[in-house]
């Protein structure tokens, strides 16, 4: 049985093998027409071989067609062919390509065989989106829903080369929770994680701008990136977020005014001559340096460390936000 089964397939001629392949194949003549096709190919057509010889290959896939005329140009100046992907009839085809020559060395035809390849595209697009949703879960802080650490410092690094690129200003907000500790003694850790909750919430409302960044710093502290922002705009956002704190009246029994207040400090630098960590330090420690001018100035407040009083060029308001009295950059 085995010697009569092995004559008979060696008796099949290679048309018939070609035809019944199961991977579609074609052989296309430098005019771009279609000298053989086997019965898989035909099909993505929902055609019968027979049909397809003589046409061109444009007729059914013309952005393959243009990739083979450019292979017809590769293959003349002796450069390797490069796999393709292709879509045709709502599918996804990886297209390899194998040149055919006939009596010399100048390539007469190429082998065109596609491969269905789009249940793994579609797989390796599922995967993409799966990992890229684990790297922002992974960049978020599971709290208050804002960026976390890793994630501030990386963008700050890129925002300052940017500013530097672009000669642009850049501001930073940096604040604190005033006395957060002692609400978690009163209260409870739980009524300390909805406070931050809510000033989360109410400091994503008050960022309009797709380049700003807000993020968890520390337990209790916050950071706001505010690229192409001046030290003025930035000194108007830090208050608006003061203002905006201070009207969520979340109780705090262990202050005298018995509500949650946050202390913030704002930082802008003038970007020509700093390269990106020299930049990156200051703008971190300034801002420090006014958060910590804040706190004891009586918390609820903004200060602003600015390189010249110019840089904001503000009085004194009479709502008690005080930004009158700066602090110099230079110490």
């Amino acid at each position: 049985m085995m010697r009569e089964s092995s004559g008979d397939i060696a008796s099949i001629d290679l048309k018939a093998m070609f035809s019944a392949m199961p991977v579609a194949t074609a052989l296309i003549d430098r005019l771009g027409r279609q000298v053989v096709v086997n019965e898989a190919f035909a099909a993505l057509g929902g055609v019968s071989a027979n049909t397809l010889v003589g046409r061109e290959l444009a007729e059914l896939t013309p952005a393959i067609a243009r990739e083979l005329e450019d292979d017809f140009h590769r293959c003349d100046a002796g450069l390797e062919l490069p796999e393709h992907e292709a879509a045709l009839g709502g599918r996804t085809f990886r297209v390899a390509v194998k040149p055919v020559r006939a009596g010399g060395e100048r390539v007469t035809g190429l082998v065109v065989s596609l491969v269905d390849i789009t249940r793994s595209k579609e797989t390796e697009r599922r995967l993409a989106e799966a990992n890229g949703r684990l790297e922002r879960f992974a960049r978020k802080d599971a709290l208050t829903g804002l960026w976390n650490k890793r994630h501030f410092d990386e963008v700050l690094v890129r925002q300052i080369s940017r500013s530097l690129r672009e000669l642009t200003p850049m501001s930073l907000v940096l604040f604190d929770v005033d006395r957060l500790a002692g609400l978690n003694d009163a209260c409870g850790r739980e009524a300390g994680d909805g406070c931050l909750r809510n000033i989360a919430k109410a400091v994503r409302q008050h960022l309009r701008r797709p380049g700003d960044e807000a993020c968890r710093h520390g337990d209790d502290e916050f950071a706001v990136l505010l690229p192409n922002t001046n030290a003025a705009g930035a000194a108007h956002l830090a208050e608006t977020l003061r203002a905006a704190v201070d009207r969520l009246q979340i109780a705090h029994p262990r202050i005298p005014h018995g509500r949650v207040t946050v202390s913030l400090g704002v930082a802008n630098l003038d970007v020509s001559g700093l390269d990106v960590p020299a930049m990156r330090d200051e703008l971190a420690q300034s801002a420090g340096k006014a958060l910590s001018a804040a706190k004891s100035a009586g918390r609820n407040a903004v200060r602003v460390w600015a390189t010249a009083l110019g840089d904001v060029g503000w009085g004194e308001p009479e709502n008690g936000y005080f930004l009158g009295t700066l602090l110099a950059g230079n110490g």
